[in-house]
């Protein structure tokens, strides 16, 4: 009775570790199914050769999945299931059977070619934690999405079309090589985005923060993002004498109202330069990131043409920030135009520079806001003296565009 016990645990602990091996092994928490992805027109493929040139920062937007699905399409999909009607697998030219695996603001997503789907296996964002097992943490930090090119296994094999053996190492990293440029040539064909492939990494470290199976080999990845300027390599600020100075919370920042305005601003030739109460990657509270280059405390208010403070509950750091404070100060006391959004309107009054301002701001802070000497109107975007704000981000766009005409304007 003992060794027939024994024999059934035996084989229990082996069957464990057996499934163990495999990827249905790690917990599906939900699957999105990807629009079928465009299959026509874009662009002709000299242009796209002439776009594909590296970009090593990201603006850290975080991209749409319809978008993410015609990335992971053009990388894997489009040689199992080019039509993405349901069928069969069938093997891929290589013998050994590659996966893509997505890193997104919103969490860890293996892509199912078949279907044509996201199969979320890890909630968060892991893109920090990932950065850090990188050699290029910048790139990935700032990227929309970063795609993991993996195998599920390494053997000796020979190749079928001319039988010359080839290590199995060789062969995987040369279909890595080949899904990557395709998701990268993707990534010139759609609209403001650019791609910079990765293969200096701790494999070890990347699994883990992805939550990887472990029969998961990561062979490479490609960091795909909107880039910081135009894909074309012309900067969009290259005439402009007009500058303005964005100041973000390191947490927490609303991120609609953080790149509406920078989107804005840049598109029409204003020169931005974004700073927070540090320098290095921010995160809003969508999830988006973002790497400043600068800390507040180096710059000064007669360097630009405009001061302006992005809310979202993160803002609420600068309340009692010295330097914040007295760079607003100095701005409004030099004639230059403040903005705020929603949040960032505390900060302004914190700083004693809304005395009998009118300003646009959320109904919750309405009564602190009268408390502290600013006039509180009815309405989503206010512009009154050289101050102009914005209630929150559903009127964010509006506000970016009174912004740029007003320093333009000047």
């Amino acid at each position: 009775m003992k060794r027939k016990i024994l024999f059934l645990v035996v084989i229990a602990c082996f069957t464990a570790l057996s499934f163990g091996q495999r990827r249905n092994r790690t917990t599906i928490q939900k699957i999105i199914q990807l629009t079928k992805p465009a299959t026509t027109a874009g662009k002709g493929f000299q242009e796209l050769l002439a776009g594909l040139r590296p970009t090593d920062r990201f603006a850290g937007q975080a991209l749409e999945k319809n978008q993410i699905g015609q990335l992971a399409w053009a990388g894997l999909g489009n040689r199992i299931n080019p039509g993405i009607i349901p069928v069969t697998p069938s093997p891929l030219e290589s013998p050994f059977p590659t996966q893509i695996y997505v890193v997104a603001n919103d969490g860890v997503f293996y892509y199912q070619p078949i279907n044509h789907s996201l199969e979320q296996i890890a909630e968060g964002d892991a893109r920090l934690t990932l950065a850090n097992a990188t050699s290029m943490p910048v790139s990935v930090s700032s990227a929309g999405c970063i795609m993991l090119i993996t195998s599920s296994g390494t053997r000796n094999s020979s190749s079928r079309r001319t039988g010359t053996p080839t290590s199995a190492k060789s062969a995987m990293l040369l279909e890595a090589g080949h899904i990557a440029q395709n998701i990268q040539l993707q990534a010139a064909c759609l609209e403001g985005l650019g791609s910079i492939t990765i293969s200096d990494f701790d494999e070890s470290n990347v699994s883990k923060a992805c939550s990887l199976p472990r029969s998961a080999d990561v062979l490479y990845m490609v960091c795909v993002g909107y880039v910081t300027e135009p894909v074309n390599g012309n900067s969009s600020n290259a005439a402009t004498t007009k500058k303005a100075a964005i100041i973000v919370p390191s947490e927490n920042f609303q991120d609609d109202e953080f790149w509406q305005t920078k989107n804005m601003l840049e598109s029409a030739k204003i020169l931005v330069t974004v700073v927070s109460n540090r320098a290095g990657p921010i995160r809003g509270i969508n999830g988006t990131l973002f790497d400043v280059p600068l800390a507040a405390d180096r710059i000064r208010a007669d360097q630009f043409d405009a001061v302006i403070v992005i809310g979202g509950p993160g803002a609420a750091m600068f309340n009692n920030d010295l330097v914040v404070r007295d760079l607003l100060r100095a701005a409004s006391q030099g004639g230059k135009i403040i903005g705020a959004t929603s949040y960032g309107t505390i900060v302004l009054a914190s700083a004693g520079i809304l005395q009998g301002i009118k300003i646009a701001c959320p109904v919750e802070l309405s009564t602190d806001l009268t408390m502290m000497g600013a006039v509180c109107s009815n309405v989503p975007v206010e512009e009154h003296m050289s101050v102009i704000t914005c209630a929150g981000p559903q009127v964010a766009r509006t506000f970016a565009t009174a912004l740029a005409n007003g320093i333009l304007s000047r």
